[in-house]
């Protein structure tokens, strides 16, 4: 269901939402929970080659997924591609992995790329932060 809500809106331009997620025992599990794409006014920059939130926007997420014992997964569409990650998204969510992790209080942060017939996922936990390499996830509806 998020998938198609992370597509379907607006298939012309990048789009990015925050997926609150509920660890699970299993190791590397997690639960669905809400999905919010981040609205138009608070995206920065919107085409398609690239999305950039409003920082402000991620901080909230951070905050909500602290106050609802949350992970939070960074979800966004590759219109004109395959659901691969960038370089670009792999330089960004280095940085922004520990942050978030600080902010949200979570162990983990995920990261999703939505293409517009699949999607791929990724995890990082503290030790991926230090080789800096995501385990790659596997996520189902």
């Amino acid at each position: 269901m998020w998938a198609w809500m992370a597509c379907s809106s607006s298939p012309s331009v990048e789009r990015v939402g925050f997926w609150f997620v509920t660890r699970l025992a299993k190791e590397n599990a997690f639960e669905s929970g809400d999905f919010m794409m981040v609205p138009p006014n608070r995206v920065l920059r919107q085409d398609q080659q690239q999305v950039v939130p409003d920082p402000l926007c991620l901080v909230w997420a951070c905050r909500r997924a602290r106050s609802t014992a949350t992970t939070l997964f960074l979800v966004h569409t590759h219109i004109a591609q395959d659901a691969r990650f960038s370089h670009i998204d792999e330089a960004t969510e280095r940085r922004m992995a520990p942050h978030v992790m600080s902010l949200s209080g979570s162990r983990y942060f995920g990261a999703v790329v939505v293409a517009p017939s699949e999607y791929c996922a990724r995890l990082w936990r503290p030790e991926d932060v230090e080789l800096g390499t995501p385990t790659a996830i596997d996520i189902r509806d």
